[in-house]
């Protein structure tokens, strides 16, 4: 009975000692559902398998999911075919795009088809902000202005050098 006792000791100690780990595959998401996600604020951190700049800030990333303080979700924009994202694209539309280079399009973006991620590894912050709309009373046939709800997207860096960069002025 006490070998039986302690074997069921060891056994939790080790699940305790193994769940202790976070992989990136732990807070993967899909595309579809980065603005589904039911907090207020968070980060949404883009990787494509064999990126070595993903591979380098992989560490800092997994940290800072693992500390529960910084709420951070991962998406995998896949190798181009079949399973790549949609989003996983350069923007070109004039100058208005974000990142290094103009190609991306995250600022003020709510829903996942609008955004445009030219490279990886990349960062963006999704925030909930209350905006003054104008909407039409169906009954009166009226415009008047409401507040309401809604989730944006905000480039925060793009390569492995920009974020981790971006995670120790947070450690400030």
């Amino acid at each position: 009975m006490k070998k039986l006792f302690l074997v069921l000791i060891l056994l939790v100690q080790f699940f305790v000692l193994t769940g202790c780990k976070i992989s990136l595959q732990d807070i993967t998401i899909g595309d579809q559902y980065i603005f589904t996600i039911e907090e207020d604020h968070y980060y949404i951190f883009f990787y494509k398998d064999g990126c070595s700049g993903c591979e380098l800030v992989k560490p800092t990333i997994l940290e800072y999911a693992k500390d529960g303080k910084t709420k951070i979700y991962a998406v995998n924009l896949h190798p181009e075919g079949k399973n790549q994202s949609r989003i996983f694209r350069k923007f070109t539309e004039g100058n208005t795009g974000q990142g290094t280079n103009g190609d991306f399009y995250v600022n003020g973006a709510t829903k996942w088809t609008s955004l445009y991620i030219a490279s990886t590894p990349s960062l963006i912050e999704i925030i909930v902000k209350t905006e003054k709309v104008e909407i039409k009373n169906e009954e009166t046939g009226e415009y008047e202005i409401v507040e309401r709800e809604v989730k944006k997207a905000y480039f925060i860096a793009n390569g492995e050098k920009a974020i981790n960069e971006f995670f120790a002025s947070l450690d400030e």
